[in-house]
């Protein structure tokens, strides 16, 4: 059987496929993708499979207006090939992932419980099978 994943932004699910299937929401294995606020434990779906962080409401999906450290369009999570990635957006005051710096436009592959770090506001990464 040749199975594939693909993202269904609607439902901010990854889905299990076999490539031979024409239905391809019949499949069980799923997986929802969702990053939890740290400071006060929100948690955020991620809807989309380019999701933007950050303070401006025009630019991004999820806002932040807590911080003033953190840029107007400061990051996204990209999901593509059945993975997300972290991209930091070429902000000012940077981004990490487990404490380790992402350099702008780099790919990072998350893996659940990963900590983000946008400027001075983190988040935990959330890739949860049912």
């Amino acid at each position: 059987m040749n199975t594939n994943k693909y993202y269904d932004p609607f439902s901010a699910i990854v889905k299990s496929y076999d490539a031979g299937e024409k239905n391809l929401f019949d499949k069980t294995d799923m997986t929802k993708i969702y990053i939890v606020k740290l400071n006060d434990n929100e948690k955020i779906p991620v809807n989309k499979k380019v999701f933007k962080i950050g303070t401006k409401s025009e630019l991004c999906d999820y806002i932040i207006t807590n911080s003033k450290y953190v840029g107007r369009y400061h990051a996204r999570l990209v999901s593509e090939g059945g993975r997300t990635f972290f991209e930091d957006n070429n902000s000012t005051n940077k981004s990490y992932v487990n404490n380790k710096q992402v350099y702008p436009n780099q790919k990072v592959p998350l893996k659940d419980g990963d900590e983000i770090k946008l400027a001075n506001v983190c988040f935990r990464f959330v890739c949860e099978s049912y």
